[in-house]
């Protein structure tokens, strides 16, 4: 399993690569810029962070990730990665939710107002994306990765 942490950074930057190449290609082209937004990065990021940090501290966080991607880790730590990924992934899911109630709610409230409709939408829909994409790229590979490494150690393939 050596190496393991490096296959994390290049499938994390191979699922970046790919998704800016689909929005490319579907006609966004040099505008892919307008994939970035502040306030859906800040709510995406922020909240599952701040109640992750409720349960495990940051030296926690910390061993998790070390737990999953690297080479040595006992089945405790195997065991509280996988429970920490998988939280996170719920935490990132009704994170994106709450993101995206946040931005229908201020578009509801603009409604007469055509010129806030669409960066209000522009918020509900980036925080669906960067949720998924979180939960794709981040959560489910090194909860996966616990699991796996966790079944091999049980089983003695460690």
């Amino acid at each position: 399993m050596k190496g393991s942490g490096f296959r994390f950074i290049i499938g994390g930057l191979a699922a970046l690569g790919l998704g800016a190449f689909g929005a490319y290609v579907s006609g966004v082209g040099p505008g892919i810029l307008a994939y970035l937004d502040a306030a859906s990065g800040v709510m995406m990021l922020g909240l599952p962070l701040v109640m992750l940090a409720t349960a495990w501290s940051p030296r926690e966080m910390a061993r998790a990730f070390r737990s999953a991607s690297g080479s040595e880790a006992s089945e405790a730590e195997l065991e509280d990665a996988a429970l920490f990924f998988k939280t996170a992934g719920r935490y990132v899911l009704a994170a994106a939710l709450f993101s995206i109630l946040i931005g229908v709610v201020a578009m509801l409230m603009f409604l007469e107002d055509p010129s806030r409709l669409g960066p209000n939408l522009a918020v509900a829909l980036l925080s669906a994306l960067y949720g998924a994409f979180l939960a794709l790229a981040v959560c489910l590979p090194f909860e996966s990765s616990a699991r796996r490494r966790l079944i091999a150690l049980r089983n003695g393939r460690a």
